[in-house]
C-alpha cells in the first residue's frame, strides 16, 4: 500500500490509542512496518518506539502468502488481533487469542459496511469502503 494512503480511512479509536501507518514494530526477532497498527498513545511523537499494538492490519493484494506468514510474528508477540484484509475478494481473516506464537482463533469474516475490532474497552470500526 502506498504511504499515506490510510489518511483518508475513518478510523474511530478509543481514545486511548492511536494509529500509525507502514511504522515498524520493535518485536523482540524482527520489526515488521504493517499497513496499519493500532498502539498506545505517546506523550511525543518525536521518533517514539512501539514495541506493541492492540491491532495490527495488512492489505494484502498483492502480498497474500507474505502476509499470511506474519500472524506468527504477530501472535508470537502477543499482539491481540491480526487482520489480514483481502479486498480483491472482500474478506478479511481475523486471528486472535495468541498462545504460544500461534493464533489459536481464525474467522473469515465478509466485508461488511464496518468492519469492527474489540480494543480493550471500546470498539474500533474502519469503514470497509474506506480500504485502499
Amino acid at each position: 500500500m502506498a504511504p499515506g494512503q490510510w489518511r483518508r480511512c475513518r478510523l474511530y479509536l478509543p481514545k486511548h490509542t492511536r494509529h500509525i501507518s507502514e511504522n515498524p514494530l520493535a518485536l523482540a526477532d524482527s520489526a515488521p512496518e504493517p499497513d496499519i497498527a493500532i498502539v498506545e498513545k505517546v506523550k511525543s511523537l518525536m521518533a517514539p518506539r512501539f514495541t506493541s499494538a492492540h491491532l495490527v492490519i495488512e492489505i494484502s493484494v498483492t502480498t497474500k502468502a507474505y502476509d499470511a506468514a506474519k500472524a506468527d510474528i504477530y501472535a508470537e508477540a502477543e499482539i491481540p488481533v491480526y487482520w489480514q484484509i483481502l479486498p480483491l475478494e472482500k474478506l478479511t481473516i481475523v486471528m486472535s487469542r495468541p498462545i504460544a506464537g500461534k493464533y489459536t482463533l481464525t474467522e473469515n469474516v465478509p466485508f461488511e459496511p464496518i468492519l469492527q475490532a474489540n480494543l480493550i474497552d471500546q470498539e474500533l470500526n474502519i469503514r470497509s469502503a474506506d480500504i485502499p
